[in-house]
Formats: structure tokens, C-alpha cells, sequence
């Protein structure tokens, strides 16, 4: 007993437009197989974008450097306390390596004043320190900073300097070591050393200071690494991995060296204060001490009268006072001149406590912006802008702390001759006591005064040179400055992995979107899904040669997997109206190329083998096929001319090469095949067809796009939808269930044609499609030719 495909179908709830509950995985695998092609070159395509990404972006070099920040207190051993280095003082360091004026003595130290540069096609690269020409420049316009001019080698010893002025370019042809005077610069350009300088194109850029900071600074990273161990990390990027060691290396030495000598220099400022002081001290207590030593020799003592105990009592209080206004006033004055001469006053006052509130104030104010505009001026000239500022404002603060040291030095003299007048009072009164024991006792007490002074200025000396010898800034370089030899960007291996996977993903989009763009019926198990008419039979792609699609071929090949799968429906088809001996089979479609008349013609031949006789009626008026499946001419007879009683059928069937099948061919194309499919000379015909044949066959115009497919279906008593696979719409389909659902043709079947098969496919009767031709008869043959086809038949 023959194996059939048929199968009863049952409605399905839903429909197509969920794409989760209908995804077809066969159908979804085609789709992939169909892509690869594509998908291999869109990995090709992102591979080639990463490569050319790789290939013309500029590299980045990173080199990186450890230093680790310590100071070691050994004076605190003697009883002395110092400063340590906590973390906000590391925060401090950090903002100190990246602050505008330490970063400007780093560019001052730099060969970077002039970029040189070896042009490329797309890419040029710097040359650090290994330019083959040097040049010397002076440039008076500062229009001319920061600005390229290209010089075109062409020997090893003529060139062309090239510059653009507006939208002029300058050309200027000359030899190396000859100099070039510009309008605001001038360029003296020559060898670096004897050897061949390869012809080509360069180009150099001269820095301005500020151009020179701002790229030190965008470059540049200063961060901790370790807090708690006093360890931070200097980072330096460029394209260059020589120039950014080499910047690297600069920076840390620079900073040793600065933190060398800024660690110690606050201390020795106040150190050589109090020596000046020691000395002014000490010529005063040896006056008193050649006074005391020539009173001993002329006077042969140095007893005093008991009388004067109580005015030496009194006049020992006013000279204390006026030694301290003295003093004062000293400290004053000095204030005074070194801020008039426009000096630091720092050194002058190891301590600010005594000094009132106001004038501490201002003396902070001032030592800061004098040690500012001192700092800037390493770096700038007194023309620059910040310099200038700088200074007005320390002229303001200048002029505020004159007056308030004038007001104190004037206020100081007055009370000075306060005191001076009360002692004249009081030596006054007591004119009869020896002049010499009253001056004696005088210069004896101004020197117990300036003695005691003297041995405090001596322990404050010996506490800040204690300190200063204690203080040992051990800063180390733990990891000196790398020299790159990988790119930190781009990575070249992330770069393109990254063009991979992007191009894997796009192409697994590309197959989502065909997949869900894809109208078109594919697999069967789809066709089962979506329609609601049962399958009769599956066909596969058949394509012997070029032949048109309504070719009869199972008479050539009889036992292709076409023949076999037509004889499977022939044998499903008899489990269809079963009690009816004498079948009418209507074969339709919904619009043309899909296969009916080939499925007609053929299916007729199938039926005809088996010892029926089958006639083909072609009623498709508007663009008849029938005959051209025969290798036949159309006529002048045909179902036309017969409706309209002007042939008989006896007149219009035409015989065919395979025994028991005929045909009665469409006739010349009517005004209204519709009203002829509707008349009653259409039934009269039918049932004469019905009465002489086994069965009647009826190829029908498309049921998508008139009416008379459905008028001729009614007639039938096995109506056939053809649908082609790749070919058909899904909304064909939805063409086909209202035909079941409103027209109620609860016995139309369907064929799935021009099916591709895989490995393993079956039709009929077990027949692979290996077994005859595996290239199906409905492929398109417009494209087969292109490339893409043929890419994708390799992989079929």
C-alpha cells in the first residue's frame, strides 16, 4: 500500500503575528543558510574597519613611574619636633607635580620648544630627539606659534620651507644651515649630523610656553598608589614612548631636586636671621664689657651707695622699658626697610606670636606674594600678564604694611621719648649721687638685658639648626620611568576582536531581520501552521533544463522525485470524495507563477498512467498555458469558442503524447470569461467532460486576482490550492482560509510546490531527492549566475 502525506487540518487559534509562539526553526536555519554568504561579508567588512581603525589611528605610549614620598624626623631624638608627612601633605605633593609652575620648569628643562614631525599619507610621526635637522628660531610675532611649516627634503642638501599666510602658501627654496627671515621670525635650519637625510616631506610646530604646559599637563597623571605607604605614580601618555619616558624621567628628577631644596630652605632663612641678630648682640655686650673692665682701672671699684637703691629700683623699670622699645623698634624698622627695598620679610621674624594680629595679618599676606611672584619669575618675564597682576597686588599689600609699620615705628619713638623723659626726671632729682655710680649701675643693667637676649637668640639657633640637620627628605624612586614598547590605545587585539563579535552580531541581526522581514512561505511544517486547508501533497524543486514552468515532464522522467511526490497526491487525492468513481479536480492558485498549471498537467499525466482517462480543460481565458505544456499551438478552438456554441467538444480536445490524457486548450481570449464561467453552457460542458473522462481536471485563473477561480471550485469535487514555497506570501495564505472559512469550501487541499529539500528529504514513496534531480524546476534562474548564488551553493 502506497505511503501518503495527507493529513487532516485542524483551525489553530492565534495566527501568524505572534513571532515567539510561531517561530519556525526550520525556517529560521534556511534563512541562516541563505546568509551566510552575507554574514561572511559583514565579518569581513567590520574585520577591514577594525584593521583600517588599527592601521590609521595614531598610537598612544604610556610610561609610568613609583616614587615614594617620605621625610625622616631624626630631631625629635633631641627633644626637637618637626613636621611629618601625613596624607593631606601627599595630596599636597600631588597637586605640586601638577601645578602650572612646577609643570612650566619641567618644559623649561624639555626639548619640546620645537616639534618635529616625518609626514605620512594619512599618519605623521613625531621625531624626539632624533630629528634629522635642528632648528633655531626666533619669532617675534606670536601669530607664528603653534603653527606648522612643512620642509620638503630633497637632497641632502637643498630644501623647501613651506608656510601658509592666509590662504597663500609660501614657498621658500634653500640649503641647510642657511637662515630664513620671515615677517615676525626667523629660521636658521641644519643638519644634526653628516649622514644621508632620506628625501621626503616634514614638518615642525614651535611651541609657545603655554602650548608646551597644556600638553605637559593633559599628558600628565599624578595619583596614589598607596597612602598608607606614601607612594604615588606619575603617568605620562603620548604618541611617542620615547618622549613620554623622557618627560617622565624629567619630572621625578625635578621634583627630587625641588623638594631637595625647598625642604631645608624655610629653616636656613631663619637660621641667618638670628646669626644677624647674634652679631648686633654681641658688639653691644662687648661695649658693655670694655666700659665695665675701663671703670674697674680708673675708679679701683665697683661698690655703689645704699642711697640710690630706690631710684636704681625706679630707673631700672623705665630702662627695661625703653630697652624693649628699643628692641621693637629695631625689629620695626628692619620691617620696615625690607619692605620699602621690596625683600621678603620671612627671615626677619623666626616668630609671629607677639606681633599683633593686624600686622601678622598683613606680614603672612606679603612673605606669600613676594614668594609667588619670586616663583613665577622663574618661568615668566615681568612683561607677562600673571606677573604683572601679581605684582600690583603685592605693591597693594606692600602699601597697607608700610603705613602700619610707619604708624607702629612713630608710635614706638613717641613712647620711647615718653620713658626717656620720665628718666631724665628722675636722674634729675638725684643730681647730687655720683654721676659715675648711676651710669655704672646704668650700663650694668643694659647688659644683664642684652645678655639674656643674647643666650635666648643663641637656644633658638641651636633648636632650628638641630632641626634642619634632623630633617632628611627621603624621597626614592622606586620604579624609574618605563619605556613603552605596547600601545595603551588602541589595543590592537580588542580593537579587532571587537570588529569580529561586532560583525557576528550584525550578521546574526541581519538574519533576525530576514528572518522576520521574510513574507514569504518556506518550510511546510509553516504552511501548516498558518493555513487551515490540509496538505495534499509536497513537490519538490524539479529543473532538467531551461524549459517553461508548465513543461509535462513525469512522461521523461518517470521515476524523479517530481513523479514520485505526484503519485503520492494521486493516491491521497483517492481517499478525497472516495464514493466518486468520475472526479472533477479544480487546480488554482493565488496568483501566477506559483506553479498551478504545472501541478495540472502533470498531476493529469500521474492519473493518466494508472489507466484513466483524465482530460485538461484550461480555463484560464486571460493567459491560457495548457497548450504550451504540449509543445502545442493555442488554436482557434478551445473552452471559449465552446461556451459560446461555436465549436463542439469533440472539435477542441486535442490528444497528447501520453496515453489516456487530453486537453481542451482556453481559445481565443473572450471579453467576459467570467459571465462564460457562470452561464449554464458551463455546467452542460462540465458534466459532458464528466460523463466521456475518469477525471476532469481544471486549471483556474489565480483566486487572488478574479473571481473565476472560485466560481469553478464550487464546481469541483476536489478543489486543489497550489502554493509554491520561497514564492508564495503568507497573506497569500490568509487568501486560502477565507476561502474555507466564508466561501465554506471545507474540502479544498493544498500542494506545497517547488519545495528544497535537505539531506534526508522524502517524497512519495520514499524516494530522496537524490534519487532524480535534486535542482527544482520553479527556481529562479535570473539571479543563478550572480556571485551571491553562487557563494551560497557552496554551502548547500
Amino acid at each position: 500500500m502506497e505511503k501518503h502525506v495527507y493529513q487532516e487540518k485542524k483551525p489553530i487559534a492565534g495566527g501568524d503575528d505572534d513571532l515567539l509562539s510561531n517561530f519556525d526553526l526550520s525556517k529560521f536555519f534556511k534563512v541562516l543558510k541563505n546568509s551566510i554568504p552575507w554574514m561572511i561579508l559583514i565579518i569581513i567588512a567590520t574585520s577591514t574597519v577594525a584593521y583600517l581603525y588599527i592601521r590609521y589611528t595614531k598610537k598612544v605610549y604610556q610610561s609610568v613611574s613609583e616614587i615614594k614620598l617620605d621625610i625622616k624626623s631624626e630631631a625629635s631624638l633631641l627633644g626637637i619636633q618637626n613636621a611629618s608627612l601625613d596624607l593631606d601633605n601627599i595630596t599636597a605633593e600631588i597637586e605640586l607635580i601638577r601645578s602650572k609652575l612646577f609643570l612650566a620648569k619641567v618644559a623649561e628643562a624639555a626639548p619640546i620648544d620645537v616639534s618635529y614631525f616625518r609626514e605620512g599619507n594619512v599618519l605623521n610621526e613625531e621625531l624626539f630627539r632624533n630629528s634629522p635637522f635642528e632648528v633655531v628660531y626666533e619669532i617675534n610675532n606670536p601669530a607664528f606659534y603653534n603653527r606648522t611649516f612643512w620642509l620638503d627634503v630633497l637632497d641632502n642638501d637643498r630644501i623647501t620651507l613651506r608656510y601658509q599666510t592666509g590662504e597663500l602658501e609660501q614657498r621658500h627654496d634653500m640649503k641647510f644651515g642657511d637662515a630664513y627671515n620671515g615677517n615676525g621670525f626667523s629660521f636658521l635650519i641644519s643638519r644634526r649630523s653628516a649622514d644621508l637625510i632620506p628625501p621626503g616631506n616634514y614638518s615642525f610646530i614651535v611651541n609657545s610656553e603655554q602650548a608646551q604646559v597644556k600638553s605637559i599637563s593633559q599628558n600628565l597623571a599624578v595619583s596614589p598608589v598607596n597612602l598608607n605607604a606614601k607612594i604615588i605614580r606619575v603617568t605620562m601618555t603620548d604618541h611617542n614612548p620615547y618622549k613620554a619616558q623622557y618627560l617622565v624621567h624629567l619630572i621625578d628628577t625635578l621634583y627630587l631636586a625641588y623638594t631637595d631644596e625647598q625642604k631645608v630652605k624655610e629653616t636656613k632663612l631663619k637660621i641667618d636671621f638670628i646669626e644677624k641678630q647674634l652679631e648686633q648682640t654681641e658688639a653691644k655686650l662687648e661695649e658693655f664689657e670694655n666700659y665695665f673692665e675701663n671703670f674697674t682701672i680708673n675708679n679701683k671699684t665697683t661698690n655703689l651707695d645704699r642711697e640710690i637703691t630706690e631710684v636704681i629700683g625706679r630707673l631700672e623699670d623705665v630702662e627695661k622699658e625703653i630697652i624693649t622699645l628699643e628692641t621693637a623698634l629695631i625689629q620695626a624698622e628692619s620691617l620696615l626697610e625690607a619692605v620699602r627695598e621690596r625683600e621678603s620679610v620671612h627671615t626677619l621674624l623666626p616668630d609671629l606670636s607677639e606681633i599683633p594680629g593686624d600686622l601678622s595679618t598683613e606680614i603672612t599676606n606679603y612673605n606669600n606674594l613676594v614668594k609667588e611672584r619670586a616663583l613665577m619669575l622663574t618661568s615668566y618675564n615681568e612683561q607677562t600678564f600673571a606677573v604683572q597682576k601679581k605684582t600690583q597686588e603685592l605693591e597693594i599689600v606692600r602699601g597697607r604694611l608700610v603705613d602700619i609699620l610707619e604708624k607702629t615705628v612713630s608710635s614706638l619713638k613717641q613712647e620711647k621719648v615718653l620713658y626717656i623723659r620720665q628718666r631724665r626726671e628722675i636722674n634729675s632729682n638725684f643730681r647730687e649721687l655720683p654721676s659715675l655710680g648711676t651710669e655704672y649701675s646704668r650700663n650694668k643693667r643694659n647688659y644683664q638685658l642684652f645678655e639674656g637676649f643674647y643666650l635666648s637668640q643663641l637656644q633658638t639657633k641651636a633648636e632650628f639648626e638641630i632641626a634642619q640637620a634632623g630633617m632628611v627628605t627621603d624621597f626614592a624612586i622606586l620604579t624609574p620611568a618605563t619605556l613603552p614598547s605596547e600601545p595603551v590605545f588602541p589595543k590592537d587585539s580588542a580593537v579587532f576582536a571587537g570588529g569580529v563579535i561586532a560583525g557576528i552580531m550584525l550578521s546574526f541581526f541581519l538574519v533576525a531581520i530576514r528572518y522576520i522581514m521574510d513574507n514569504k512561505i518556506t518550510t511546510q511544517s509553516e504552511l501548516e501552521r498558518i493555513s487551515l486547508a490540509p496538505l495534499l501533497g509536497v513537490l519538490p524543486q524539479y529543473q532538467m533544463e531551461k524549459l517553461p514552468a508548465t513543461k509535462l515532464v513525469v512522461n521523461r522522467f518517470p521515476k524523479s522525485a517530481v513523479s514520485e511526490s505526484l503519485r503520492a497526491i494521486r493516491t491521497n487525492m483517492e481517499f478525497l470524495s472516495a464514493k466518486k468513481k468520475r472526479k472533477v479536480v479544480s487546480v488554482t492558485s493565488t496568483v501566477g507563477g506559483e506553479g498551478k498549471t504545472f501541478v495540472a498537467v502533470n498531476l493529469g499525466a500521474i492519473v493518466a498512467f494508472s489507466k484513466h482517462k483524465v482530460v485538461i480543460v484550461d480555463l484560464d481565458m486571460r493567459k491560457p498555458k495548457i497548450h504550451s505544456a504540449f509543445d502545442d499551438e493555442l488554436g482557434t478552438a478551445g473552452v471559449s469558442t465552446i461556451l459560446i456554441n461555436k465549436h463542439s467538444i469533440d472539435e477542441s480536445i486535442k490528444k497528447t503524447e501520453v496515453e489516456n490524457l487530453e486537453y481542451i486548450s482556453a481559445g481565443p481570449t473572450p471579453p467576459n470569461p467570467s459571465e462564460l464561467l457562470a452561464a449554464d453552457e458551463f455546467d452542460t460542458f462540465l458534466n459532458t467532460l464528466k460523463i466521456r473522462y475518469d477525471m476532469v481536471i481544471l486549471d483556474t485563473p489565480p483566486a487572488g486576482l478574479v473571481t473565476d477561480a472560485i466560481l469553478v471550485m464550487k464546481k469541483a469535487d476536489v478543489p486543489i490550492y497550489v502554493v509554491r514555497s520561497d514564492y508564495s506570501r503568507k497573506d497569500f495564505i490568509k487568501n486560502l482560509n477565507r476561502l474555507i472559512t466564508i466561501n465554506r469550501f471545507d474540502n479544498l487541499s493544498v500542494i506545497f510546490n517547488s519545495v528544497k529539500a535537505s539531506k534526508g528529504t522524502h517524497y512519495g514513496y520514499g524516494y530522496s531527492n537524490n534519487y532524480g534531480y535534486d535542482r527544482g524546476y520553479f527556481a529562479e534562474t535570473g539571479d543563478k549566475k550572480g556571485i551571491f548564488a553562487r557563494i551560497r551553493n557552496l554551502f548547500s
